[in-house]
């Protein structure tokens, strides 16, 4: 008999228990676990997962930085490539530039007019195959110049800088003022003598020779060598 009462009291308390734990889940309210901790094998396995995680991160890093310094590097070898380039075509510019003159020299005809008009020469074809829309009434030298400009023959605008300033008129008053300068400098170069040029017939006149090209060399004589040339 106390048998049966036991095993009836137990059932009644397992059914109880089950309403009452499911009455909490219903209501919303969070049963309390029990906090679970890790045997020293398992917290030694996670410990290394976590390093193993840490170790790949920084090899991540470390192949960016050496992709950056091979990429940096690679910038600088470049650098340097082109700066050793660059000076060599000025040496190899500065040989052609005294050969130019040698020859000019030897011919006797070594003259800012005389490289001006080889100049010109040179770039007749230009002048045929030019579309550049011209005033009415240029002459032929101004429609030389307007191609020039046109087509930056020698990569003369490299040298002149302005695009804004008439070039052909320029070209055209620097021609009569080195015509009538008949005054004979003994030079291995070409001498340009700047009294009575305005701005930009000298700067005209210094890229002329630039992209010819051929040494030359700028002069202001001062104004007793002026006084002593017009007695």
């Amino acid at each position: 008999m106390n048998i049966v009462v036991a095993l009836l009291i137990l059932a009644i308390l397992t059914t109880v228990t089950s309403y009452i734990h499911n009455g909490i889940i219903r209501c919303g309210i969070k049963p309390h676990y029990t906090k679970v901790y890790l045997s020293k094998s398992d917290k030694d396995l996670y410990d290394k997962l976590l390093q193993a995680k840490d170790d790949a991160l920084k090899a991540k890093d470390d192949a960016l930085k050496a992709k950056d310094d091979a990429l940096k590097t690679k910038d600088d070898a470049l650098m340097l490539s082109a700066g050793f380039y660059d000076k060599m075509l000025k040496s190899e510019m500065d040989k052609l530039s005294f050969a130019n003159a040698e020859i000019l020299y030897l011919q006797g005809r070594l003259s800012l007019r005389s490289v001006f008009e080889q100049f010109e020469q040179r770039c007749e074809n230009y002048l045929e195959a030019s579309n550049t829309a011209v005033a009415k009434g240029a002459t032929r030298r101004e429609k030389l110049w307007n191609a020039i400009i046109d087509g930056n023959y020698s990569g003369i605008m490299q040298y002149l800088g302005d695009a804004s300033t008439d070039w052909p008129s320029a070209a055209k008053s620097l021609y009569k003022l080195i015509s009538e300068d008949i005054h004979n400098y003994k030079s291995r170069k070409v001498v340009i003598n700047d009294t009575s040029m305005s701005a930009e017939m000298r700067n005209l006149a210094e890229a002329i020779c630039k992209a010819f090209p051929i040494k030359y060399e700028i002069i202001t004589p001062s104004q007793l060598d002026l006084q002593d040339e017009s007695k």
